[in-house]
């Protein structure tokens, strides 16, 4: 690794490789990040960029109270920025089956990102020029060498008791050439045979075995024939039941088992045993959830499909392998909410990568039925724990998949899923699929009503998407719905839709009947999310141990769903209320954590993300009295959105940025301050024209952003925008240097952003302080009076006016 940025240790299957670069990985202490890129699951070439993206934890979770632009999916982009953040070991194991879309992938990271050296483990070189190799022999089978050590090590864990003659141990390991899965295997039979039976039996096999033709790849050689001995080992009905399982990418339960072992099979569960006993199959239980799932090592997987394939019955396990996923995704979908959700959303992360693999096969192989049942469980799940990306990366080749096909019975019911979860999900990020997706959804209703109450529900918000009054009449309805988990999601929607109106007490009040409603419907997800709108609501309020308490209900339930996008918007939100109730160091803990360890500063929410967090270290850099980094924080988080291309493409409708530029305004106005009251002054080291040309700034984005959807201003939003403006035009030196009727645009805007009811989650924006320093500069009365104006209007027509008279004023 000294030499070279690319290292790849080469040897056959079975040789140790994916050990030793792990071992690699424990001692690389030095570095500040190694990861580890499993590539042993991916079927396709086409897939290992998604093996990165998963591995990277790269996840889609947008910001729930804010509108944002459409999805960028350039999950390339989004790993190259990721790796290139710091010095990083990549470790990439088993790339040979795969070796051109790997080495093209690795290739391209190198090129991209200096900082990265990668560690790969193949059967073959990667032949790309930046490549070492280090080709990794057999372990020394002397008497004390590490075969022996190996062996003697398995072997007492399959029979404590086991007889280990030195003599007959090393003859044996050499005999197994070295291998290290080889010598693990035959350890393994020493749970009913002694060593030299073993070794007798063994010397058969490969007696047989290198008979072969010799222009066979070596690995076929030796490790075939040590997986081979084994599978002579096995009942008849132990080998059908292993080349079938060999199916499976990502390991699989007893019902998936059964599922793939035919219509003959007798007991399925002792023939799984005998493959356990044998090594070929591994049981891990997780001690979180309770499930128990198998796994095939890589090289035991590979010949049994050689021999699915040599007998003919491919198409009869992939059959087998899709009734088992129509029938686990029916039953997922239909308990993914209410009391089993919990451990339905367990079972679905555990069978994921299957379900996809089956969804590519059956969008692939042209049937239907499969794609629909299998989509609608994953684009449901995915939508629960705010991955939306994986909907939107699937959803237009599943529309192609359905398009013609006429579902009936249970089909309909999943197809109709589809189109529902594909209509919400692409209306902001793809309209034209949209589109598509709704008007199937149409047809079917259109023919019988839906048997799921709950999917007719979701079916008719999406039909009623882009009309108001309709959707509003919906929402009402659910909300009063003696369905408890249908009246907690008309309860979180309405909440949202008012917040949006500015009616933050509203909101709140349905909030909490949404919440009151979840625990009801016991949906774990629902009840999270009431707890986490309440937390954003309180914080929008400025009421900060209100928000830190829903916030903790929350993450309980989030953690539970691992729901991780979710719960990083948390870890903010707790970050910055901890700042407003006078905790700093937990805020800074977070901010940390979240900025260092957590954001993935490529993809298209990045700058949410960035922006957010850099806010909160530059309200805590401020509350500590320091000026200068708080507004150069606040400086560096703007600039995240001009460092992006999708990013700064729609920056200016993004509700984030005007916040921030809010809140800057804000601060820079609190050092102006300071270093007016310094002894001896300060020559104006932070600019008071900067601070008018980020005033000038934010008028503008107000007021594009306003054109550019009209019908769906987010009052908060649009009220804080009035606020940044406000606060600096009634900055002393400024009203004053314009006049009195400059002052009387600045009090009146000021009192309209309260009316809007703008955004208080940062210390910077809380009106009563920033009401206080309007005070102090021009008075109670005319404060007072302009407040009095503005709470005689609704909020709608606060927010025009405010607009109106943001647009008359010469900033």
């Amino acid at each position: 690794m000294a030499t070279s940025r690319l290292t790849t240790i080469l040897g056959g299957g079975g040789l140790g490789k994916t050990r030793l670069a792990h071992e690699v990985g424990h001692r690389a202490i030095h570095t500040p990040a190694v990861v580890l890129v499993e590539l042993a699951g991916v079927r396709t070439g086409a897939d290992v960029e998604l093996a990165f993206a998963t591995t990277l934890g790269i996840r889609e979770a947008r910001t729930a109270r804010l509108p944002e632009p459409g999805a960028q999916l350039d999950l390339r982009s989004r790993i190259l920025g990721l790796l290139s953040e710091r010095e990083t070991l990549l470790i990439v194991d088993n790339c040979e089956h795969i070796i051109d879309a790997a080495a093209a992938y690795v290739e391209d990271i190198l090129a991209a990102t200096p900082t990265v050296r990668v560690l790969a483990t193949s059967r073959a070189p990667l032949a790309i020029g930046a490549e070492r190799v280090y080709a990794l022999g057999p372990l020394p089978s002397d008497d004390d060498g590490p075969a022996v050590e190996l062996f003697a090590e398995r072997a007492k864990a399959a029979r404590p008791g086991v007889v280990l003659p030195p003599e007959a141990v090393a003859r044996l390991c050499a005999r197994l050439d070295g291998l290290p899965l080889a010598i693990e295997l035959a350890a393994a039979r020493t749970r009913s045979l002694s060593v030299e039976e073993i070794e007798r039996r063994l010397g058969n096999r490969f007696a047989l075995l290198t008979g072969g033709e010799r222009t066979a790849p070596e690995r076929h050689r030796t490790l075939f024939a040590v997986i081979d001995w084994s599978w002579n080992l096995l009942a008849a009905s132990e080998q059908a039941l292993m080349r079938r399982l060999s199916t499976f990418p990502d390991g699989f339960s007893a019902e998936a088992a059964e599922a793939v072992a035919g219509a003959g099979a007798a007991s399925v569960l002792d023939d799984l045993d005998a493959l356990v006993t044998q090594s070929l199959v591994t049981v891990s239980e997780d001690p979180e959830t309770g499930i128990l799932r198998y796994r095939m090592l890589e090289t035991v997987r590979e010949f049994g499909d050689l021999e699915l394939t040599a007998a003919g019955e491919a198409a009869e396990v992939q059959a087998g392998v899709d009734a088992w996923a129509v029938a686990f995704a029916r039953e997922a979908l239909a308990h993914l909410h209410g009391p089993d959700q919990v451990p339905t959303f367990a079972r679905v992360t555990a069978e994921q990568d299957n379900l996809v693999a089956v969804l590519r096969s059956a969008i692939d192989g042209d049937r239907p039925a499969t794609t629909a049942a299998v989509f609608a469980a994953l684009a449901y799940y995915w939508s629960l724990r705010s991955t939306h990306t994986e909907v939107l990366g699937f959803g237009q080749a599943v529309l192609d998949a359905l398009a013609g096909w006429e579902p009936e019975g249970d089909e309909r019911e999943a197809a109709a899923a589809c189109y529902a979860l594909i209509g919400g999900t692409f209306l902001y990020a793809g309209l034209r699929t949209a589109v598509r997706a709704i008007s199937r959804l149409r047809r079917l209703r259109r023919a019988a009503p839906f048997a799921d109450p709950r999917l007719g529900a979701i079916a008719s918000l999406v039909l009623a998407a882009g009309h108001v009054e309709p959707g509003m009449r919906l929402l009402a309805e659910f909300s009063r719905s003696a369905d408890p988990g249908l009246a907690a999601m008309g309860g979180l929607l309405t909440a949202q839709l008012q917040e949006n109106a500015g009616e933050l007490d509203d909101a709140l009040a349905t909030a909490t009947r949404a919440h009151e409603k979840a625990i009801e419907a016991q949906d774990t997800w629902s009840r999270a999310s009431a707890a986490q709108t309440l937390a954003q609501l309180h914080s929008q309020l400025a009421h900060p141990h209100e928000a830190l308490a829903w916030a903790a209900t929350a993450h309980e339930g989030l953690a539970t769903l691992r729901a991780a996008g979710d719960l990083r918007q948390l870890d903010w939100l707790i970050a910055v209320n901890s700042i407003s109730a006078g905790d700093v160091d937990r805020g800074r803990e977070l901010l940390e954590d979240y900025l260092h360890e957590e954001v993935d500063r490529t993809g298209f929410d990045y700058v949410d993300y960035v922006g957010i967090g850099f806010a909160g270290m530059a309200e805590i850099a401020l509350a500590e009295g320091d000026y200068a980094r708080g507004i150069r924080l606040y400086d560096e988080a703007i600039g995240a959105y001009s460092d992006d291309t999708a990013a700064e493409r729609d920056a200016v409708a993004n509700p984030w940025l005007t916040i921030l530029g809010a809140a800057l305004i804000v601060a820079r106005l609190r050092a102006h301050e300071v270093e007016a009251a310094a002894v001896p002054p300060v020559d104006d080291p932070l600019g008071r024209e900067e601070t008018a040309e980020a005033a000038r700034r934010l008028r503008t984005r107000v007021l594009v952003s306003a054109r550019l959807s009209p019908a769906y201003l987010d009052k908060p939003v649009v009220g804080t925008g009035l606020l940044g403006v406000a606060i600096w035009m009634l900055d002393p030196e400024v009203g004053a240097s314009r006049g009195d009727a400059w002052v009387d645009a600045g009090l009146e805007l000021f009192a309209l952003a309260g009316r809007a009811n703008s955004r208080q989650d940062i210390v910077s924006l809380h009106r009563p302080a920033l009401a206080e320093r309007v005070r102090r500069a021009w008075g109670e009365e005319r404060l007072a009076a302009a407040q009095a104006a503005a709470a005689a209007i609704g909020r709608d027509a606060a927010a025009v006016r405010g607009l109106e008279l943001l647009g008359s004023v010469q900033v």
